[in-house]
């Protein structure tokens, strides 16, 4: 009875571990010390319309050359070696992933490496996008021929068109 209970528990955590994994809303991926994939959630796959068995056993350094030059391989060795977590910002997957922006979270998981895939796409598509609009926001304020002075509540000027300067004989 005792064997049996404690089956039943090991059986009940894997299934808790396979739970988390599949309605995570973050991509997980493990790798042998080889950088092999052992593991992968479904969130990822979806995200790469991969299945898991094309997935398992594909060595990451066969992906993207970007491994070694970005010097991610060296970074991921050291924390096999010291166990020191690692962040990677703003990854770019190669042109037949979708050029996905990802921010990626490096730990060692027993002898492998375990990593947080968060895709970041959306925001870097959004900052794009409101750094044009503040461009053509201030290519218009500084061109505009009306002068255009903002001040906050205390009535602080914190900023004047060119425009503005002119009209009012400032530096």
């Amino acid at each position: 009875t005792r064997r049996r209970q404690m089956e039943d528990d090991v059986r009940q955590r894997l299934q808790r571990i396979s739970d988390f994994m599949g309605s995570a809303t973050e991509g997980f991926v493990l790798l042998d010390s080889e950088f092999n994939v052992v593991d992968v959630n479904s969130y990822l796959l979806d995200q790469f319309g991969w299945k898991i068995e094309d997935a398992r056993g594909v060595n990451i350094l066969d992906l993207s050359t970007e491994l070694w030059e970005s010097g991610r391989y060296e970074k991921y060795q050291e924390v096999l070696e010291t166990g020191r977590p690692c962040v990677f910002e703003d990854v770019i997957t190669p042109a037949r992933f979708g050029d996905k922006h990802l921010n990626l979270f490096a730990f060692r998981a027993g002898d492998c490496i375990g990593l947080v895939v968060q895709d970041i796409t959306g925001h870097k598509k959004a900052e794009q996008k409101l750094m044009e609009s503040e461009e053509r926001l201030r290519s218009l304020y500084d061109s505009i021929t009306a002068g255009i002075i903002v001040h906050d509540l205390e009535r602080v000027v914190v900023s004047a068109n060119k425009r503005a300067c002119e009209i009012l004989d400032l530096a």
